[in-house]
């Protein structure tokens, strides 16, 4: 350095000094730059850091290139999740606990009591409705299956009555004997009676359904050629109501009338209350004016019927002790049926 002209040793000194200030520069810069890859990298939900954008200007790479490789970066590498309503939900999308419940939701029974098809439980078990009848055919076929239906129903309820309204017009042997027949024919009238059905008979009665419900002891066979008319109204609780009109009929003491014996419980001897007391040659009933209404739920169920029939002229002839008599008579005669099942 004694070498050195005096003159020349300021630039030397000069020079000396700026060589170490390049070099302190530069190993802050790398320095620095080494610090922003660092906070790049554990950092990578940012959307672009300085030293990001430092890096893409040194490198020549467009803003665009670096935010589509930013964020595929960001994609692939994060694995924070974040929490919706209890569910954990990746950045990616749907996390695998997540897609294994929607697959337990999609796969399991329905809840709240429904069934496949959307329909529930309750509606699934209800019993099927039949259709309200509309022809004459239907009409009569419709009442016919439910009267058979119920004469063979094992268990129900059933209040049944019979109303008798018999006038003597005529009668021999003067008001004496008048005055019995007729006490008898008032006493056949039946009251109220009520059956309790349970396997299809009663406790107390030991009667039956099919003997209770009319026509006694036999299914009825009423077809659409012996009605009169015959017509459907719908009610209120879902079901319909059925009215059947029947035309003449005839009645001997040995042969029942075949219309209204198919369809109702007829006169004879013992209704009459005359079984008795009188000694029966003949019996000849001229019915008319026959009618059935029967109420239906919409399961096809009788739930209630009243049958009536006129008696246009009654002629009968016997023997009350020993006295020979012969009357004859009018009236009507009216059966009605309530059931809970």
């Amino acid at each position: 350095m004694n070498k050195i002209p005096e003159e020349y040793r300021k630039y030397f000194y000069f020079g000396l000094v700026a060589v170490v200030a390049v070099w302190v520069f530069c190993i802050a810069f790398v320095i620095s730059i080494k610090a922003q890859q660092s906070k790049t990298t554990t950092q990578p939900s940012e959307d672009i850091s300085a030293a990001t954008v430092a890096s893409s200007e040194s490198t020549g790479e467009s803003l665009s290139e670096v935010l589509s490789e930013a964020t595929i970066s960001s994609a692939a590498d994060n694995t924070e999740t974040v929490s919706i309503d209890g569910n954990n939900i990746d950045n990616g999308g749907i996390d695998e606990n997540s897609a294994q419940n929607d697959e337990a939701v999609s796969n399991s029974e329905p809840v709240d009591g429904s069934t496949e098809g959307g329909l529930s439980t309750s509606e699934a078990s209800e019993p099927a409705k039949i259709g309200i009848p509309s022809t004459k055919e239907e009409i009569v076929k419709t009442y016919v299956d439910a009267v058979n239906k119920l004469k063979d129903t094992s268990d129900f309820k059933l209040t049944k009555s019979n109303k008798l309204n018999v006038t003597i017009d005529s009668v021999s042997g003067g008001d004496y004997v008048k005055n019995i027949v007729q006490k008898y024919i008032d006493e056949a009238n039946v009251e109220p009676q009520d059956f309790s059905f349970v396997n299809g008979n009663d406790s107390t009665s030991g009667s039956s359904p099919n003997v209770e419900i009319a026509p006694a002891s036999k299914i009825a066979t009423l077809s659409a050629s012996d009605v009169k008319n015959a017509s459907v109204t719908e009610a209120s609780n879902g079901g319909f109501i059925i009215t059947i009109e029947l035309g003449k009929d005839r009645q001997t003491l040995n042969e029942k009338p075949p219309v209204y014996s198919s369809c109702m419980d007829v006169l004879d001897m013992d209704s009459l209350g005359l079984t008795s007391s009188m000694k029966v040659n003949s019996l000849d009933i001229d019915y008319s004016n026959g009618k059935i209404v029967a109420s239906i739920d919409s399961q096809g169920r009788i739930i209630a019927m009243n049958h009536s029939m006129k008696i246009q002229k009654a002629t009968g002839s016997g023997k009350i002790t020993l006295i020979s008599v012969s009357l004859e008579m009018h009236g009507t005669n009216e059966q009605t049926y309530e059931i809970i099942y």
